[in-house]
């Protein structure tokens, strides 16, 4: 790979993309989930389509995620800070690894 640093430049554009999840496209995927009918409960009884309440609670829904990412962050940086960086990511990597 050494010979060929765009490769590597493109398998880390891809590796960032991948791991983002959803959370950063929140903008665009609020009104995919609507559309799906996600939350469609907040609209009452009988309500066919879309209603606002449904928008909001989708909207809802994606800010508590990422404001619950943001704390987590920020404990990790807390523990990398404290413990090392090599102790903290050998700790995650067996978490994931026990499911956690």
């Amino acid at each position: 790979m050494q010979d060929r640093p765009w490769l590597r430049l493109l398998l880390i554009v891809w590796t960032c993309a991948v791991c983002t999840g959803v959370l950063p496209g929140a903008a665009l995927f609020v009104q995919l989930f609507v559309d799906a009918g996600v939350g469609s409960s907040a609209c009452g009884p009988g309500v066919t389509g879309s209603c606002d309440k449904q928008f909001v609670f989708v909207s809802e829904a994606f800010t508590s995620a990422t404001s619950v990412s943001l704390i987590a962050n920020f404990i990790g940086g807390i523990l990398f800070d404290k413990f090392g960086g090599n102790r903290v990511s050998k700790a995650g990597a067996l978490m994931v690894c026990m499911g956690l």
